[in-house]
């Protein structure tokens, strides 16, 4: 059974409950029962607001029957447990009973705490004993509960509280003047002072004694903080001072300073309980953007990452142009860090507006406003089509970040082979590898569509072979091998590209021209580059890569093995092993290299004995191989 229906149980089993009670006559039994279900119905609200975060109508429903037992409850320990339980002036009657709810109920929203200060009463019927100020205890700390509960889960009610602290923050800041902007950035100090200014006036005015002074500022913090309003209902007092019509002034002005505080505090501890659970994406958006701490922000995340989302997806776009800095920085944040996958809601074109808007922010420190909405453009796809001249535009942005995104995004847009490619082409010459890493993946993605502008790309993708950046000459050569075998031409620049010290470059120079000629072993241009690759085994930095790419060839790269002989006898162990496997690459044209690979069998290191016999047994599969 879902929980919201157990609630609804729940308030309906208690409504029969209390309707019972007028017919019949209040016992010790019913006390019990009244007491058991009152426990019952609030550690199972307790529970619905905890698993939800949300203060749903059943909820209501439930607080206020929840009231009514607590009514109830002081009628019955009035009859059944002796009427020594309360004081009052006159006999009290059946709207006593009410009025002593309300008036406590109004108490422990603190509607009316400047009456408490200055001792006026509104009710006939008062606690007496431990007894019924515990009862009212226990209901004051249901409702602060479950009134913050509604509070912090409930929008409009948030968003109200929210200008009221926003209308206090003003009127202080107002009213501070000179310390205005000390406030502003330290509501510490601005506590600490107000603190500091109401001791030198109850020390002027009043004349209390030090220990006094301490224990009153003590006991009205404690009172401000006062979750079911202890002090005020066993009337506790931790100073000895008189409370004058002064100091109740004082005392009411200290607690509403403070409680601007308690609510900020009060926030910030139900975020972290209900870990961010009935709110909206706007309000999360809000928390990550304006943290109190790290940890709110982490809170917030969470939060939203458990959203639909695409519904964060158009929330995030349209927090893009937000007028607020802050909700506009929490969205590029999100977006430009990935901190959320999220998806683009086809159905949702609408949003377009505000992600030009944002692409077309100014100024460097909008940059990441900037390259997330070319970021979610580029989700778009398609449907952002109508974005094209912006992003070409964004291409030349100050902000590397911004250009690798429009790079990246133009390469998810739909737009043809023909129009993007001279634009990819173009980010090449960007001075950041990073905007050219992008480019060149944008036009691997672009795949054999590529083909019919071979003549355009060759030239560009040829000169990034040299690129300082790995994933540049990575991206280049697979786009090359793209094209298929109209880049026959090529064949030899990518042979020689064997020898790049980056292995999953060499890991795409051969997929590349397998693509291209899956016979380039034997291909004119693999002759052509032979003499170059001779030439780096002799004397190359990278010797052992040489060794390695003739091993590649295979038969056809014949008039290396003298080479390869040589080499077996480099000062550097890894030439040694590389040229090992070639021979053995090889094969049985490499029959000269037998008596130099038989000499290796006695060599100490296992490495260069292991490789020797690879290569023997491929050379001269009938021969016997030993080695110590």
């Amino acid at each position: 059974m879902p929980l919201k229906n157990i609630i609804d149980w729940i308030s309906l089993f208690s409504a029969i409950f209390l309707i019972s009670t007028f017919f019949i006559p209040a016992s010790q039994i019913l006390l019990g029962i009244t007491v058991g279900l009152l426990i019952f119905n609030y550690i199972m609200a307790l529970r619905d607001l905890i698993h939800k975060g949300d203060f749903s109508r059943s909820l209501v429903i439930l607080n206020v029957i929840q009231v009514i037992l607590f009514c109830y409850l002081n009628v019955a320990i009035y009859h059944v447990l002796g009427h020594e339980h309360y004081s009052y002036a006159v006999e009290p009657r059946w709207y006593d009973w009410i009025e002593l709810v309300a008036v406590h109920i109004l108490r422990a929203i603190d509607f009316l705490d400047v009456l408490s200060a200055y001792n006026i009463d509104l009710q006939n019927v008062k606690h007496q004993s431990i007894l019924s100020g515990l009862v009212l205890f226990s209901m004051h700390v249901m409702v602060d509960i479950f009134i913050f509960g509604k509070l912090f889960s409930d929008k409009p009610i948030r968003a109200a509280g929210q200008n009221v602290l926003n209308g206090f923050s003003f009127i202080i800041k107002t009213t501070t003047g000179f310390f205005m902007d000390i406030i502003h950035r330290s509501s510490i100090f601005a506590f600490s002072f107000a603190i500091l200014f109401l001791i030198l006036l109850v020390m002027f005015f009043e004349r209390f004694d030090v220990s006094d002074i301490i224990f009153w500022f003590l006991e009205n913090i404690l009172r401000t903080l006062d979750v079911g309003d202890a002090f005020q209902i066993f009337e506790w007092q931790l100073h000895g001072g008189e409370m004058s019509l002064t100091m109740a002034s004082v005392a009411v002005l200290f607690r509403l300073v403070a409680s601007i505080y308690t609510i900020w505090l009060v926030k910030y501890f139900a975020l972290i309980f209900f870990k961010g659970r009935g709110r909206t994406i706007e309000e999360l958006l809000d928390i990550y953007g304006s943290p109190n701490s790290d940890k709110d922000a982490d809170i917030a995340l969470e939060a939203l990452k458990k959203f639909d989302s695409e519904a964060v997806f158009s929330r995030l776009a349209m927090s893009i142009a937000d007028k607020d800095w802050e909700t506009r920085q929490a969205a590029a944040d999100i977006i430009f860090l990935n901190k959320i996958d999220v998806q683009w809601p086809v159905n949702h074109s609408d949003i377009l507006p505000y992600l030009l808007k944002g692409l077309g922010d100014k100024g460097s420190e909008s940059l990441y406003i900037r390259a997330a909405s070319a970021m979610l453009l580029g989700k778009m796809g398609r449907m952002a089509q109508d974005s094209f001249p912006q992003l070409v535009k964004a291409l030349h942005d100050k902000e590397m970040e911004v250009r690798i995104a429009a790079t990246e995004a133009l390469g998810k847009i739909g737009k043809t082979a023909e129009i993007v490619v001279p634009l990819f082409l173009e980010s090449f010459n960007d001075s950041k590898s990073k905007v050219r890493r992008m480019a060149a993946l944008s036009l691997e993605d672009i795949g054999s569509d590529i083909v019919s502008l071979k003549k355009l790309v060759a030239p560009p993708l040829i000169d990034a072979f040299g690129d300082e950046d790995a994933e540049v000459r990575r991206a280049a050569i697979r786009t090359i091998g793209n094209i298929g075998p109209a880049a026959s031409k090529v064949i030899s620049r990518l042979i020689l590209k064997l020898l790049d010290n980056n292995r999953e470059v060499r890991r795409a120079v051969e997929i590349a021209m397998l693509n291209i000629n899956p016979q380039w072993q034997s291909s004119d241009a693999m002759h052509r580059a032979l003499p170059h690759l001779v030439k780096a085994l002799k004397e190359g930095k990278e010797r052992h890569l040489a060794a390695a790419a003739l091993g590649k060839i295979g038969a056809d790269a014949v008039k290396a093995v003298p080479y390869l002989i040589n080499a077996l006898a480099d000062k550097q162990q890894d030439v040694c092993i590389a040229s090992a496997f070639a021979l053995g690459n090889l094969g049985e044209v490499a029959h000269a290299a037998i008596p130099y690979l038989n000499k290796l069998l006695q060599h100490s290191e296992w490495k260069m004995r292991s490789a020797a016999i690879g290569a023997l047994k491929v050379i001269d599969p009938k021969g016997e191989y030993e080695s110590r």
